[in-house]
């Protein structure tokens, strides 16, 4: 038996060998029908000053969304080429083992998402797929609490028109950041909720930071930052005595808004910020902003005599917003067709782009609220107005905040009335 079973295996072999052959030509004949399937890139690197190749540069062709990506070093004249690509689009950055090359993404992008992605094609190999790195620039500085001068933990970041460039800050509150040559912002980045976020040189508001300008291979010291402590403003925001859930908390400082705060379902809020003197506003839906001034221990709204503390102890603002309409007066009651009447209201918050209306439908002029919601605009009536009475409207870009009064056009033989008409 035990022969017969070794004859029928040495009959069987030449069947398992053809078997293994026609197993070894379907992998082949993948293996060939996969070529077909993907594609190339390829390109050269070189140095953005003089053009010069660049070896040893990283090429990676990444295809989002899915892990898969491949990657391969320029060689002595900077070329490169990635094969195996499937034919899909793929995002392609560009990084030089030194520190001293700024690396990016296709095409000349700092940011992935701002980069354009490579479509690449089955069988084919899209050239042209070049770089022209750049020598960076340097950041240098540290980051410490004001109040103690112990160190930071968190980031700096550097934005401008040549991108975004971020560095973690070092236990011993040092960075190093590199950026590309350009002009940038920088802001510094605080994860201890005892101290606050700021921009360079110590300031709160990004409209108030004086940007940096790094040349190519140069650096930058000294761009240090001593983070203020918090200071926390809680409170309610309440229209009509009834609580207000759609409402916010601005803290402006200098003419900038540093800080926001919406209201929850009850109308409680609550607002950080650093110490300082800032300008506390409410808004909330159609209903005017009341502002309220906040000195870093004292704060009020309105009549309210608030209490507030130092820096880490919450202090307290309450605001009721007067849910009264805004006024509106206009310098006379009768105007004929193309006569100009003065437009004064109040009730607007400070600052808030304010539409001057005809019926509603026909925009007169458009004029910022001064400092205590008073707006003031000289609008011509349409010389084609038809006579009758008619309304004169404001409404506020932010708030909602509108009012109107009624003005009667005469025909052009009449006398128009230079007596005021209050709102309607």
């Amino acid at each position: 038996m035990s022969a017969r079973a070794s004859s029928a295996g040495r009959r069987s072999a030449p069947g398992a060998l053809l078997s293994l052959s026609r197993l070894l030509t379907r992998e082949k004949a993948s293996h060939a029908d996969h070529s077909w399937t993907t594609g190339s890139i390829s390109g050269v690197v070189t140095g953005a000053a003089d053009g010069s190749p660049l070896e040893g540069v990283a090429v990676r062709a990444a295809l989002p969304g899915t892990g898969m990506s491949a990657s391969v070093r320029t060689a002595a004249d900077g070329s490169y080429t990635i094969e195996g690509l499937v034919a899909e689009g793929w995002t392609v950055s560009f990084a030089h083992e030194s520190s001293d090359w700024i690396g990016q993404y296709w095409n000349g992008a700092a940011e992935p998402w701002r980069g354009s992605p490579v479509r690449v094609v089955a069988g084919e190999t899209v050239p042209g797929i070049d770089a022209a790195l750049q020598a960076g620039g340097f950041l240098a500085g540290s980051v410490r609490r004001a109040a103690d001068g112990a160190p930071v933990r968190g980031s700096v970041t550097a934005r401008g028109a040549s991108g975004s460039f971020r560095a973690a800050i070092r236990d011993d509150g040092s960075y190093l950041l590199q950026v590309r040559p350009g002009e940038y912002t920088v802001f510094f980045d605080s994860l201890d909720p005892l101290t606050c976020n700021e921009y360079w040189p110590g300031v709160v508001a990004a409209g108030n930071a004086i940007p940096v300008v790094v040349a190519a291979g140069s650096a930058m010291h000294g761009l240090d930052a001593r983070l203020a402590s918090t200071a926390t403003i809680t409170g309610t925001i309440r229209a009509g005595g009834a609580p207000c859930p759609t409402a916010c908390v601005e803290a402006w400082t200098d003419g900038e808004r540093v800080a926001l705060a919406w209201a929850r379902k009850d109308g409680s809020y609550r607002l950080t910020v650093p110490e300082g003197t800032y300008s506390l506003v409410a808004r909330g839906g159609r209903l005017p902003a009341v502002a309220a001034p906040y000195s870093g221990r004292t704060a009020a709204a309105g009549a309210a005599s608030l209490v507030a503390t130092v820096a880490g102890v919450p202090c307290r603002a309450d605001f009721d917003l007067d849910p009264s309409p805004p006024t509106v007066v206009l310098s006379s009651s009768t105007v004929r067709p193309g006569d100009a009447v003065e437009v004064t209201g109040s009730g607007f918050p400070g600052g808030e782009r304010v539409t001057v209306t005809l019926d509603e439908a026909l925009t007169l002029a458009t004029v910022e609220a001064g400092e205590g919601g008073i707006v003031s605009a000289a609008a011509v009536i349409p010389a084609d107005t038809e006579a009758g009475e008619h309304v004169i409207g404001l409404t506020g870009s932010f708030s909602g905040v509108a009012g109107s009064a009624r003005v009667t056009v005469v025909s052009p033989d009449e006398e128009s009335v230079p007596t005021p008409a209050a709102h309607a």
